[in-house]
């Protein structure tokens, strides 16, 4: 019941992050709003974070329950992959990386973030999600185009 629960859940949350994107932001602007968006979930709901971090060491113990969440989170990947390729396509954006690859690494990153901003409200900026995917979408575009890498002073 848990994974359906999580499933609507990340459904839900995809569906109010992409009415956030829909405005046409660039690409770097679009992965600001990303963090922004999850920084503010974390923000107002956190012990959502720590039930789902609970759940997951459960199912790490449990093969099946394991392989079922393995499952629930490649649904949720894809889904994010299926936005990131919509919004670059949109914005006319070449990356180095395939969009499912990139959502492993986004999905990654914003779990990571969750971890330590729960642990370290005040090490840890709410706003450096956002930073960071957005160094992470400037990393891929001069990846793709060299001559678009600009280093800011």
């Amino acid at each position: 019941m848990f994974l359906e629960l999580l499933d609507e859940h990340y459904a839900a949350q995809l569906e109010a992050l992409e009415a956030r994107l829909a405005a046409g932001a660039d690409a770097a602007a679009s992965a600001e709003i990303g963090g922004a968006f999850w920084s503010g979930f974390l923000e107002a709901d956190p012990e959502l974070v720590v039930l789902f971090v609970e759940f997951w060491s459960a199912a790490m113990r449990d093969e099946d329950v394991r392989e079922r969440l393995a499952r629930s989170n490649r649904r949720l990947r894809s889904a994010l992959a299926e936005l990131i390729g919509r919004k670059a396509e949109g914005a006319g954006v070449e990356v180095s990386a395939q969009p499912s690859e990139i959502a492993i690494t986004v999905d990654a990153l914003v779990d990571g973030f969750a971890l330590h901003r729960l642990a370290d409200r005040d090490g840890v900026p709410a706003d450096l999600v956002g930073r960071a995917l957005g160094w992470l979408v400037a990393g891929m575009a001069s990846e793709a185009r060299p001559e678009a890498l600009q280093v800011k002073r």
